[in-house]
């Protein structure tokens, strides 16, 4: 403890000498203390100067910047809809343009008609990109949706 006591109190000095050119203070394995321009070597730690006080009081508070333009969040919920008779079905819900997709799901008219097999963004984002895809299976007749959920900063 005490031998890492007098390595930090040289190492104070060593930082009031060298102030302008050092950046970091880094530990090595035997507990000795460098100075180093600009980062510690592999193997060394980085020791923490605010812990052991020295660093200094904090500056003046800066001005505030400047206010940006206002700006609101529009928020759109789109429905892919498909009237089903029955059978395999896929439905893609499409934001629209200039809308970026934020989320999506599956929205049934009636419960337990439906088997749900996936319902996710679409897999072809280059060619369809900000789409949500359902595919199910109706056991009866019903009008399902897909639902995309999009948004847009203005």
């Amino acid at each position: 403890m005490r031998n890492r006591l007098m390595a930090v109190v040289v190492a104070g000095s060593v930082i009031a000498a060298q102030a302008a050119l050092a950046d970091v203070l880094c530990i090595r394995r035997s507990g000795a203390v460098v100075v180093r321009t600009p980062a510690c070597k592999r193997k060394e730690v980085r020791m923490d100067v605010a812990a052991l006080g020295l660093q200094g009081p904090p500056g003046p508070k800066g001005d505030p910047g400047a206010q940006g333009p206002p700006s609101t969040l529009d928020v759109q919920r789109v429905l892919g809809s498909y009237p089903a008779s029955g059978g395999p079905v896929r439905v893609d819900a499409r934001c629209p343009a200039g809308y970026t997709l934020i989320g999506g799901g599956f929205e049934a008219d009636s419960f337990g008609n439906q088997q749900i097999i996936d319902s996710d963004p679409h897999y072809d984002t280059v060619n369809e990109p900000n789409t949500w895809s359902c595919v199910y299976y109706n056991n009866a007749p019903s009008t399902d949706s897909c639902v995309a959920t999009c948004a847009k900063l203005q």
